[in-house]
């Protein structure tokens, strides 16, 4: 009798046992793509440190001194003010380049890393891996495919497009903002596609939005990008009348549209722009379009540049003509996305192609495999297995490219690095209002800005310079270091 008993005991918990495992299974098909997706996005982080961790030691370079000097010796209460001021700098006491509150809100919160490079570094490698994470989710959301969705975002983080965008601790400003730009699409995608009206998705849109504008200037495309959603998104999946879609694009909007001729106003005050509207904006508009299509070897390749560029333009323009809605919307994302750093007068750089490089590479990935879905049925399968073997090389080619992307601006950090340790070795403790010049560094500083402010983060209120040749007159200044970098020896000597 007890025998039987522990025989149908035993039968019990197999049979839950096994009726557990078989929901698990059945879950675990159901939402196949949803756990394809969120391993996708896991990777994506995971390849974000694989590919710029090398790189978390680096130091800080030109405009990390402003930011880190606008806020060094203020208080909580006039950082802040100082944040959301159009203030200009002076003389020992500079200001933010620009007018992005949140990022001196976050080099405040920074202050007591001290000046500690690593920790910003790390920041803006989990900062870019978030961006291909959540680029993942959008994909998926707007191609209802999770292996292309995954194939976008991961070629992204891995991209060397953006050069240093990601290795240069100011550009914490574009990252930050491109995630919450990302994030309020998200809010917005659900929102038009949720059959329950919920306006708390609305509402997130519009806080993420305004947190958004107050990284960076340029993600005002989101008055482009939110509209344009609703052509990517079929009528079908649209649950919103009209009204609530016009009542939750025009506050957006209108706040982007304010936000413009602020920012407009104030940059009129600016003695020198460094920007401007003219006809010299179609052509770096092609100059980039140049670079994001071959992305390797900027002076080379000249003709096949200009070839792919006309291609991505026409192929662009042909989806939209062709109602082909994510591919029209991708084309129209990245033309959207370099519009802001057009207007550069001379030159452009390649660093600002961030917010293009997501769009164009979902562009080319879901272009090609649409391609390749209407291939006849007996082509399809090897279609496909050429663009996996093509996704593969790219993944496995890619990163190194694009580490080898970042020495030049690696150089840059050393040599700066070494010029402050130099200066402070050499020159010793040094009292206030003294003179430190440095003759023909190695590091870059166009307009002798940086390296002032540089050397002011370790000193109090010292005249420092970057020069050809010691100034005549610097023979009547009592309290002075002069350095100048002996290239032979690869280091720096005092002469004075």
């Amino acid at each position: 009798m007890a025998e039987r008993l522990t025989s149908t005991a035993g039968g019990l918990r197999s049979s839950t046992s096994d009726s557990s495992l078989l929901r698990a299974r059945r879950w675990a098909v159901g939402h196949r793509d949803a756990i394809f997706v969120g391993v996708a996005m896991s990777a994506c982080l995971v390849l974000s440190v694989a590919v710029y961790w090398p790189g978390v030691n680096g130091f800080f370079a030109f405009d990390d001194y402003f930011f880190l000097r606008a806020v060094r010796n203020h208080s909580f209460l006039g950082g802040m003010v100082r944040a959301f001021t159009f203030t200009r700098g002076e003389p020992f006491d500079e200001a933010s380049p620009f007018w992005r509150p949140l990022i001196d809100i976050y080099f405040y919160a920074f202050k007591p890393f001290g000046l500690h490079a690593q920790p910003f570094h790390a920041v803006n490698i989990g900062l870019h891996g978030a961006v291909g994470a959540l680029a993942v989710l959008l994909m998926w959301r707007l191609t209802k495919s999770s292996i292309v969705a995954a194939a976008i975002g991961l070629l992204f983080v891995v991209a060397p497009t953006y050069d240093f965008a990601v290795s240069w601790v100011a550009q914490v400003s574009e990252l930050f903002g491109y995630a919450l730009m990302l994030a309020a699409l998200l809010c917005y995608t659900k929102y038009l596609t949720d059959r329950v009206h919920r306006p708390g998705y609305a509402a997130a849109t519009f806080v993420l939005t305004f947190f958004a504008l107050l990284t960076k200037e340029s993600t005002m495309i989101l008055a482009v990008l939110l509209p344009a959603v609703l052509v990517a998104i079929p009528a079908a999946d649209i649950h919103r009348t009209r009204r609530q879609l016009l009542s939750s694009l025009s506050a957006p909007i209108t706040m982007i549209v304010a936000f413009g001729v602020a920012m407009e106003l104030a940059e009129l005050l600016v003695p020198q722009r460094l920007n401007s509207i003219g006809w010299h904006m179609p052509r770096n508009l092609w100059r980039y379009l140049e670079w994001l299509v071959l992305p390797y070897r900027p002076g080379d390749f000249l003709h096949a540049r200009e070839v792919l560029a006309a291609l991505f333009l026409l192929a662009g323009t042909f989806s939209v003509l062709q109602r082909q809605r994510v591919l029209g919307f991708l084309f129209v994302w990245t033309i959207a996305a370099l519009a802001p750093f057009t207007g550069f007068d001379e030159w452009i750089e390649l660093r600002y192609t961030y917010l293009a490089a997501l769009p164009f590479v979902a562009f080319v990935v879901l272009g090609a495999a649409t391609l390749a879905r209407q291939a006849p049925r007996s082509m399809q399968m090897t279609a496909f297995a050429a663009l996996a073997a093509a996704f593969l090389l790219a993944l496995a080619v890619t990163p190194m490219r694009t580490r080898d992307q970042q020495s030049w601006f690696a150089l840059q950090g050393q040599a700066n690095e070494q010029m402050i340790d130099s200066v402070r070795s050499l020159c010793g403790p040094l009292p206030r209002d003294s003179f430190v010049y440095v003759v023909r560094p190695p590091y870059f500083d166009l307009y002798g800005q940086h390296t002032p402010a540089a050397i002011n983060l370790y000193y109090d209120h010292v005249n420092a310079a970057v020069v050809e040749d010691v100034p005549a007159l610097a023979a009547f200044i009592t309290n002075k270091c002069v350095l100048q970098y002996d290239y032979s020896a690869r280091r720096y000597v005092r002469l004075e």
